[in-house]
């Protein structure tokens, strides 16, 4: 009689996960399936577009943590100053650190059409989660989750868009699809709205934490 050997063949992953699994060489198969799970959604709802950088912070490392997700050959993190990397995510020290993208705004986003976001597990008041806070207004682009009680964003405006908050855990987005509506979003949901005082150039740099 002979012997039959069943081999069952692993399910081949989406374009992006794949690339970023060449980048990393990732092997854990959690982490793996759950970015392609990821990967699926973003298909599914049409968002693949969307998204000029993505980082997933998996994998517990820098170098891992420091691929765009959309494009691994694009706008890679440089993590400066002290940060922490584990399996949980990132954390900087409050202090000195920041990861820069070099992305620069006024050339890969538009004015009108331009959101930010960052899913935060560490309950703060100080500090950017993403984007720059200068002392010139006419600079603005950032996220703050929790900042003095506020979740606090700017998408190039003069004026700060600013809505009372308990904690800074979860997902939050700060959105500017038109010329006059900015809205901010906490786990799917808006939570404020404010108007645009004036159009301004976008600042340099994104994804650079410091704080105000």
């Amino acid at each position: 009689m002979s012997n039959i050997i069943f081999i069952r063949r692993q399910s081949d992953y989406l374009p992006l996960t794949t690339a970023w699994i060449a980048a990393t060489s990732e092997t854990n198969t959690v982490i793996l399936n759950a970015l392609n799970t990821f990967e699926a959604g973003l298909i599914a709802n049409s968002l693949t577009g969307k998204f000029n950088a993505l980082y997933p912070f998996v994998g517990g490392t820098a170098l891992k943590h420091s691929y765009n997700f959309m494009n691994t050959s694009l706008y890679p993190l440089s993590f400066v100053g002290g940060w922490t990397h584990t399996a949980s995510g990132s954390t900087p020290n409050g202090t000195n650190s920041h990861a820069d993208t070099t992305l620069v705004p006024s050339v890969v986003l538009g004015l009108n059409n331009v959101h930010l976001s960052v899913y935060t597990r560490t309950n703060t008041n100080i500090g950017v989660d993403i984007g720059v806070a200068q002392s010139v207004p006419s600079r603005a682009m950032f996220l703050a989750a929790r900042n003095g009680g506020t979740v606090l964003g700017n998408i190039n405006q003069v004026t700060n868009t600013l809505v009372a908050t308990a904690n800074s855990l979860g997902y939050f987005v700060v959105s500017r699809s038109g010329v006059t509506t900015t809205d901010i979003y906490k786990n799917g949901s808006s939570i404020t709205a404010s108007t645009v005082v004036t159009n301004i150039v976008p600042c340099k740099y994104l994804f650079k934490c410091k704080k105000i």
